[in-house]
């Protein structure tokens, strides 16, 4: 029963520059943006200021890596596919770390340190039913990957930026968590809050937070590590079923986060009476008296303690139809009529058609283009959502 058996093991070390060119080097910005203006009258002429500051001792990221693997096939290939196995520490990472703002600057490039990465993806496909008539063959993609940061400077600390939730590192804890105050629930009308709370703004249809050094205050020594920006895993899933000229493919595609991974932050652009405009239309679940078991705090106000792009963090988990496609072909006895063509069908194909979630907003996928904020599309007012496409084809084979 099994026709291919093979076994493939290697061992590498790979170079990952990862940064811009001239990253060890000081640069300089001019324009009249950063000029002066001489006296009253004149004209405003060109500045220039130091806009990164230089490191010469910048390296290259090392990654040495032991793969290992096996590729399958078995009941006459109707049964197929490739497991891979890897284990690898990449040293001298290049990140940003955060600087006190007296130097002029925010943050600083440099080589954090180790990072440890293992991980298991497995590729299986195949033909479940084959008939004269109906042919089904099925495929699956399963990707899973751990990662833990070994060390981050050489001084066997962590690594903490207290005015970023995503850019603290933590020894033996996974690389990107979410380091920040844990919501334990919502205060109520009613309800007793401390004095010392009050103080400094807690009430009614505002988050409960855990006091995790017992002081009477929330302070970031009480913020704690939440879990982390990376899924437990992704699947994959095709499906092509073929019945006389039919054919059926569709595929399905799911990023779970498990308990407390793949994190996002849908409400970090939440109403506040700040920023309430003609344009924050956005429908979400805020707390009310009215609505008393809502996810998100009342936009009435906001405790700046917590800042106002404070919120809870939710699971990015979705399951999603990416692609279907309906398929007619033509017989073979038309296209010997026709003897213009040696293959033709017309499809009906759609993209993005549904996606299972329990995320706020637009898209859990998106990634985002910023370093300081979380992965996902929320309830921002500037968002789009994922498209749907719908499209008619005729394939044509001369």
């Amino acid at each position: 029963a099994i026709d291919d058996l093979k076994l493939r093991v290697s061992y590498g070390s790979t170079g990952n520059r990862t940064v811009g060119r001239y990253q060890t080097l000081s640069q300089m910005s001019v324009g009249l943006a950063n000029g002066y203006l001489y006296g009253t009258s004149g004209g405003a002429q060109l500045g220039s200021f130091l806009n990164q500051l230089p490191n010469k001792s910048l390296r290259w990221e090392t990654t040495n890596s032991f793969n290992t693997g096996v590729d399958f096939a078995f009941f006459k290939n109707r049964l197929f596919g490739s497991l891979d196995l890897y284990f690898s520490n990449s040293k001298n990472l290049l990140n940003s770390i955060a600087t006190p703002t007296v130097t002029g600057f925010s943050n600083f490039l440099i080589n954090i340190g180790k990072i440890q990465n293992r991980g298991q993806e497995l590729n299986i496909n195949g033909v479940p039913v084959a008939t004269e008539n109906f042919r089904w063959q099925i495929g699956a993609n399963f990707f899973r990957n751990r990662n833990k940061v070994l060390d981050i400077n050489g001084t066997g600390k962590d690594l903490i930026n207290g005015s970023n939730p995503i850019l603290s590192y933590f020894i033996g804890k996974p690389y990107g968590v979410v380091y920040d105050y844990k919501i334990t629930g919502m205060y109520q009308l009613g309800e007793e809050i401390p004095a010392s709370f009050t103080g400094q703004g807690f009430k009614a249809g505002q988050y409960k937070i855990e006091d995790v050094n017992n002081d009477g205050l929330i302070t970031p020594l009480d913020k704690q590590v939440l879990g982390k920006l990376d899924p437990s895993y992704s699947l994959g899933i095709s499906n092509n079923l073929q019945y006389k000229s039919f054919e059926l493919k569709f595929f399905i595609n799911t990023v779970q986060g498990g308990k407390n991974g793949y994190l996002g932050a849908p409400a970090i652009t939440l109403q506040n009476p700040d920023n309430i405009r003609n344009n924050n239309g956005f429908v979400f679940d805020y707390w009310t008296p009215n609505n008393t078991g809502a996810r998100y705090r009342s936009i009435a106000a906001y405790v700046s303690t917590l800042g106002e792009t404070f919120g809870p963090y939710v699971s990015r988990s979705f399951i999603r139809l990416q692609d279907i496609t309906l398929t007619y072909n033509f017989s073979q006895k038309l296209l010997d009529r026709l003897k213009i063509v040696k293959a033709m069908g017309v499809y009906i194909n759609a993209q993005n058609l549904f996606t299972i979630t329990k995320w706020d907003g637009w898209d859990p996928e998106a990634n985002s283009t910023s370093t300081t904020r979380p992965g996902g599309l929320g309830l921002d007012e500037a968002g789009f959502p994922v498209m749907k496409n719908y499209s008619i084809g005729l394939n044509l084979t001369f």
